[in-house]
């Protein structure tokens, strides 16, 4: 007993078992939650702040214009084509303008798109809304009965660690692009939380009642998901002060903002769904199409792999008749039924009444649950949208899961609380290691093609990202035997004619190569890295006046790719024009610092330029990137004796 006495525990605490130690330390250090969840956001998702963008970064991040000047912020709520760099070559519309103002700050921060500082944030926001999710639900916790009130803080932070190492948040914390959905949820909760302060007393407390306000604006602007959470705000509802009329007032100014947002977000895109034809060809077979999706939310909610990261392998024009459409309806009948009674339950009992207890273990899952369905109502189709399913998709909902769960948890945690202490270790330690293992395919581009296909079902989609990868590594042979293979799935794909006709420019067949890309053009949709493919056509087969032609339409049109800064510039470097080439390649490292080409043409401009300075730093970029290659050491110090 002196041993336990001596490690800070007292002997009643030792008596009552893991929770209770654990609820103690959590009374006595108010801070130590926030800390283990830092700790273990940085544990699992630390490695992130390596990865490289991925993916549609390039387009939404890297290539968009709209980013670099801090003139262009008013722009950022007012124009769609903003959010990303590709409006002219998109069929569907998004409008997120404080998630890209997000983006803006960290580009003007930077003085260009860093991944590091685009990871990290998305690290610290999902940190953040897991702080915000463990307030949320002690809070919950403190409405219960005594019996299970009493380790509201123990089973709050299990389940908040649940939420924040839990493998399917791997696409939203490890994608920059997916900064959207952990920077609402953190707002969104904020919101949730600041008017739960507001109205919990008998006088309302309009300073949080505003801010509450607040927040749910920003979080409607950071992603259009939350707009269906609205009805939400209802839960104050249940507190005695909400019998005032300023509530009445406040109550309509939140759903006059999401009101407001729809129409906004109409104005500015044009309408109101993503796209401008479901995805299935028909409304009505597009629904039928998402009666399987429920299986698919079910299994990523529990952890169950496999991950991926597109699922674009999903067929059309499924019966609903089918087994997998039959069991995602009864699937989604039985949550709703389930979370209709727990809401009836709720309405038939007020928290703050002499049945307060058992309205409140109504409570925890009827808004978990409520919370769920809600969010998923933006990806459900009903308003047509460009993807059956995806795993961010599930980010929102989950944390409704975690509060669902609230109760249940409490429950083991007060009658079995070793049996609840082994199974959170378990799961907690099970899920943390396949988070840490799922993150790693999202280290780049080529790490998440080749994991999509060769973990997942084929699609078009799939194969041609893959034959890209393919391609950046020169593997002819491999991209003839993964185009053989798939004929069938890329007939229709010219990407996969561009990739082939690539190669065989690789092979020495240059004429073929060139003629094959041209005849491209009427089916292949013009976009910066095919216009530089072309120009290169030309220049390896002796036509350098078209050959420049194409690089030049490669940087008006597609101002930030930085391959046709690089190509310009080394075709005007041919040409003997070093000093207009210095410029040019100027750009094209302040775009992509890592090209080792770009380097060596501005190296070799700066040179004939006499431009000492930049040949330096040039030279000094190489010798970082090319130890081994002792000539830019050489270099180097000829310049040093100048």
């Amino acid at each position: 007993m002196d041993q336990v006495k001596s490690a800070g525990v007292t002997e009643p605490e030792a008596a009552v078992g893991p929770v209770a130690r654990l609820e103690a330390r959590l009374k006595r250090v108010g801070w130590l939650p926030f800390l283990i969840l830092a700790l273990a956001c940085g544990l699992v998702w630390g490695r992130t702040l390596s990865f490289d963008f991925v993916w549609d970064d390039r387009y939404f991040i890297v290539q968009n214009d709209a980013l670099r000047s801090p003139s262009r912020a008013l722009d950022l709520f007012t124009r769609e084509d903003t959010q990303h760099g590709v409006s002219q070559h998109m069929n569907w519309g998004v409008y997120r303008p404080l998630r890209t103002l997000h983006w803006a700050a960290l580009t003007w921060v930077g003085g260009r798109p860093i991944p590091a500082l685009f990871h990290a944030a998305n690290l610290v926001w999902h940190t953040v809304a897991c702080a915000l999710l463990f307030l949320l639900l002690s809070r919950l916790g403190a409405l219960l009965p005594e019996s299970l009130s009493r380790s509201r803080r123990s089973v709050a932070l299990v389940l908040a660690l649940a939420f924040c190492v839990h493998p399917i948040n791997a696409e939203v914390v490890s994608w920059a692009k997916s900064m959207d959905d952990s920077l609402a949820l953190a707002l969104f909760l904020g919101a949730l939380l600041a008017a739960w302060r507001a109205w919990e007393r008998e006088t309302p407390h309009f300073g949080w009642a505003a801010l509450s306000l607040g927040l749910h604006l920003c979080a409607l602007l950071s992603k259009e998901s939350v707009v269906t959470l609205a009805p939400l705000f209802l839960l104050p509802v249940l507190f005695r002060s909400v019998r005032k009329a300023p509530f009445a007032a406040w109550l309509a100014g939140q759903f006059a903002l999401a009101v407001g947002f729809v129409a906004v977000r109409h104005q500015v895109m044009g309408g109101t769904a993503q796209v401008t034809r479901p995805l299935s060809g028909s409304y009505g077979q597009t629904l039928v199409d998402m009666l399987r999706v429920p299986l698919m939310y079910g299994r990523a909610m529990l952890g169950i792999p496999p991950s991926l990261a597109d699922y674009s392998f999903m067929e059309k024009g499924v019966s609903p008749l089918a087994p997998e459409s039959l069991g995602g309806a009864l699937l989604l009948l039985a949550v709703l039924a389930v979370t209709a009674v727990m809401v009836r339950k709720v309405v038939r009992a007020r928290v703050a009444d002499e049945s307060r207890g058992r309205a409140a273990v109504g409570l925890a899952a009827a808004l978990g649950l409520s919370w769920m369905l809600l969010a998923l109502v933006p990806v459900s189709n009903l308003v047509p949208m460009m993807q059956y399913f995806a795993e961010r998709f599930v980010y929102l909902p989950l944390a409704g899961v975690m509060l669902a769960l609230m109760v249940p948890a409490a429950r083991l945690a007060n009658s079995r609380p070793k049996v609840f202490a082994g199974v959170a270790g378990v799961l907690l330690l099970g899920w943390g290691a396949m988070a840490f293992q799922e993150s790693g395919k999202w280290r780049n581009t080529s790490t998440l093609m080749s994991h999509g296909y060769l973990n997942g079902p084929p699609s078009s989609r799939i194969v041609v990202n893959y034959l890209a990868v393919l391609d950046a590594r020169k593997d002819d042979a491999a991209i003839s035997a993964v185009i053989d293979r798939h004929r069938d799935l890329l007939k229709t794909q010219p990407e996969a004619e561009w990739m082939s006709a690539k190669s065989a420019f690789r092979q020495g067949r240059l004429d073929e190569g060139r003629e094959r890309l041209l005849k491209l053009m009427p089916r292949l949709k013009l976009n910066g890295d095919y216009t530089v493919d072309l120009g290169v056509a030309h220049a390896v087969t002796g036509r350098a006046a078209e050959a420049r032609a194409y690089f030049v339409a490669a940087t008006k049109g597609w101002p930030n790719n930085p391959r046709g800064w690089e190509n310009l510039g080394v075709s005007l470097n041919e040409e003997g024009r070093h000093a207009v080439a210095l410029k040019v390649l100027l750009h094209a490292v302040e775009l992509d610092a890592s090209a080792v080409n770009s380097w060596k043409a501005l190296s070799l401009a700066a040179w004939k330029t006499e431009d000492w300075s930049t040949a330096r730093r040039a030279l000094e970029q190489l010798a970082e990137r090319e130890p081994e290659n002792r000539e830019h050491r050489a270099l180097l110090q000829s310049i040093a004796s100048r």
